[in-house]
């Protein structure tokens, strides 16, 4: 009898496999304070961009609802927005 030579078969390599995984997916959309629509920290400059909307609709829209809910609402939104300056990180 004659012996058969077995092929070896070759493994994907770990690295060239998770590559092909990431490829597939699509970007992770992060909400990330804004270096270039900054006008005070870039909160509503980021929250513009995480949206797709222009920035300065954003900051009409807080404007708006700050003055619209009476003097309450322009400390509660004042605190709001210091609470997002800190806590969302810089892009």
């Amino acid at each position: 009898m004659m012996a058969q030579k077995k092929k070896a078969v070759k493994k994907p390599k770990a690295k060239k496999a998770v590559r092909k995984a990431q490829a597939g997916k699509p970007a992770v959309k992060r909400l990330r304070r804004s270096n270039d629509n900054k006008m005070i920290s870039g909160v509503c400059g980021g929250i513009g961009e995480y949206l797709g909307i222009d920035p300065n609709i954003v900051r009409l829209i807080w404007i708006a609802a700050s003055l619209l809910g009476g003097p309450w609402s322009i400390i509660a939104s004042a605190i709001i927005y210091a609470i997002a300056a800190i806590v969302i990180p810089k892009k």
